[in-house]
């Protein structure tokens, strides 16, 4: 029996981010056996163009994916957008393109606004961008939160959740081992204002102002605009000797640095959808200091899982720094629910195993 074609669109597959270690994910998956899956670029990353050849790209898009479609002789069209203006248009004229050539489509979204939100922000665009979220046969969302708004829109709409999931193989045996040194909290990631390493290292001055410190050591990996910043913020509070910044860990690296950490610290107020960051550093045994948005509260129990603190709130954090710092056994039962959580629900095999079923479902809708 011949497979039938999926087309993935997402940016190069080697990029550092969400959607393309999605991508990574997926053609490594089990669904390659079931489906011939194919991979179609969009996106700047990984292209050497100049302007004009990138409004030229921009501008015939559509019919190149249409061709794209034909030449491959796609069934169905499994796009990763988000809910932003200029991915979300570039991404629905592709599924009209893809409706055109008579595929079935899948819109994936990796984060961005609510749907409500999104679609209210938008003024006069707004009655095209409602045209468009009725071409997909079928949505997909991170976290429960979207799902909902966009029934709340469109009540008769195929919309399914499908959280992100991890190799939690890659995080197996033995943790770091734990002696007499200071206690580690950390991030990885993207050096971004939104992500709240800023209000991370203000809530630890804060407790060395009031002489409350404990002895820990925050180390921030990964780089990004806001890399200068924190380095300069951590010299200025007085905390060269607490801050560390080992800058972008890849592979091995990065397992080893997660399986290093005793809390993840992450007060993002950035609606993230649900970062690989978090589901990693479960994975690995960490407990976790977070805030409540996106798709957080669906993984996440507070107590059991995660402290909740409120964003940009340096005190709130000082203060859930303390507890778990102060609290061995609590970080280790935290650390133990996570990285049980991780294996019963958001292991990479279980994400494929969910689109399989999807697929199914909207192919045979024909």
């Amino acid at each position: 029996m011949t497979k039938k074609t999926v087309c993935l669109t997402a940016p190069v597959a080697w990029a550092l981010s969400g959607v393309s270690t999605h991508l990574r994910q997926l053609l490594g998956s089990d669904l390659a056996a079931r489906y011939r899956l194919v991979h179609y670029q969009v996106g700047r990353e990984g292209r050497e163009e100049s302007r004009v050849e990138r409004i030229g790209r921009l501008t015939l898009g559509p019919a190149s994916f249409s061709r794209f479609l034909r030449r491959e002789r796609v069934d169905l069209v499994h796009l990763n957008s988000s809910m932003d203006r200029k991915a979300f248009f570039r991404d629905m004229s592709l599924a009209l393109a893809a409706r055109s050539v008579g595929a079935r489509v899948i819109f994936q979204v990796h984060g961005g606004d609510l749907p409500s939100d999104f679609l209210g922000a938008l003024g006069a665009l707004r009655p095209a961008a409602r045209t468009f979220c009725r071409l997909p046969h079928a949505w997909v969302f991170l976290y429960e939160a979207e799902r909902g708004s966009l029934l709340a829109l469109f009540p008769r709409t195929h919309a399914e959740v499908i959280p992100n999931g991890v190799d939690a193989r890659a995080y197996d045996g033995p943790r770091a081992p734990r002696g007499e040194g200071p206690i580690v909290f950390g991030y990885l990631g993207r050096l971004a204002e939104t992500k709240g390493m800023g209000d991370a290292i203000e809530a630890l001055a804060l407790l060395r102002e009031h002489g409350r410190l404990p002895q820990v050591v925050f180390r921030i990996a990964g780089d990004g605009p806001d890399r200068e910043r924190l380095g300069g913020l951590a010299r200025e509070r007085g905390l060269g000797d607490v801050v560390e910044f080992p800058g972008p860990l890849h592979d091995e690296a990065k397992i080893a640095f997660l399986k290093g950490l005793d809390v993840l610290l992450f007060p993002t107020y950035h609606i993230e959808g649900l970062p690989y960051t978090l589901l990693e550093a479960m994975a690995a045994g960490a407990a976790v200091i977070t805030t409540r948005v996106a798709g957080m509260v669906d993984v996440l129990g507070e107590g059991k899982n995660a402290l909740f603190v409120s964003a940009r709130d340096p005190s709130a954090i000082a203060g859930a720094i303390a507890r778990l710092a102060g609290d061995g056994e609590l970080r280790r039962r935290m650390g133990e629910a996570n990285a049980a959580r991780i294996r019963e629900h958001y292991t990479a095999e279980i994400v494929a195993r969910r689109f399989a079923g999807l697929y199914e479902r909207v192919l045979g809708g024909r």
